[in-house]
């Protein structure tokens, strides 16, 4: 449900997010999908879930939702985090995320596994943390809703 843009799914998330620890899982997860700032608190107040799936949900939705906010507490995952999984998600969440330290961080990483699926899971974040860091330059995502009244001017204008 999280992808769909339909207005009672907001409440719906809410609703799961207030429920047990499946529903809050399937809340978080549904954040993550949905492309919305609105949730940043909750998935970064999750990221201290003592739940590991809950806990793991939370950092791939900061992920996908690209919080900055996130990078501090995710960084912070990877010296101190024990769960191989959850350390994989702060990893790949880190490369959507993109920002200053991660380039270092899974690059010192790299450079202290000699665990060969290891290495390229790291190469691969990092190879994604470029494309990240490459799509902020070109801003393809920012919408101004004034671009979109300057076009309407333009097209009353040339009807005229």
């Amino acid at each position: 449900m999280g992808w769909s843009s339909h207005p009672d799914v907001v409440e719906l998330i809410e609703s799961a997010f207030e429920g047990n620890i499946d529903w809050r899982h399937s809340a978080l997860i549904a954040m993550g999908r949905s492309a919305d700032d609105r949730w940043e608190d909750r998935v970064l107040r999750s990221l201290l879930e003592d739940n590991d799936n809950l806990r793991k949900a939370a950092v791939q939705s900061a992920g996908m939702l690209a919080f900055k906010s996130a990078r501090l507490p995710l960084l912070q995952m990877l010296e101190s985090e024990d769960n191989g999984e959850i350390m994989s998600a702060a990893i790949w969440s880190l490369s959507q995320i993109g920002g200053e330290d991660v380039q270092t961080y899974i690059e010192n990483l790299l450079d202290q596994t000699e665990d060969e699926e290891l290495t390229e899971f790291l190469v691969e974040a990092l190879e994604n943390l470029a494309f990240t860091e490459d799509l902020d330059r070109f801003e393809l995502m920012s919408f101004d809703p004034e671009d979109l009244e300057e076009l309407k001017e333009l097209d009353e204008t040339e009807e005229e």
